[in-house]
């Protein structure tokens, strides 16, 4: 007997996984509903955020973000300490100048 593997739509599920878990998210803080369980209510959204890639998008982005800055920050100090590569050494090094300043 061969097995066939199991037909998955990617897609189907994924639409019936949301509908349970908003239906899980207004089963538990809905308006309807007298005693909240908020506790419930969260690990429901943390899923959704997990179906919609929402935290890696966020983290892509802050990483993006970081990357701009890293590269704004080298190229403001870089002409001061041309002998410096690394940003975070060049950040120390014009701290300290800004201190001796002070």
């Amino acid at each position: 007997m061969s097995e066939e593997p199991i037909q998955f739509d990617r897609e189907k599920e994924t639409e019936t996984a949301i509908k349970i878990l908003k239906g899980i998210i207004n089963k538990s803080i809905g308006k309807e509903v007298f005693e909240k369980d908020y506790k419930t209510a969260m690990q429901a959204q943390k899923e959704l955020n997990r179906i919609f890639d929402v935290y890696s998008a966020q983290n892509d982005q802050e990483e993006n973000k970081t990357d701009a800055k890293t590269e704004i920050v080298k190229e403001l100090l870089q002409p001061l300490y041309p002998e410096t590569e690394e940003v975070t050494e060049l950040a120390r090094k014009a701290r300290a100048e800004i201190e001796r300043a002070r």
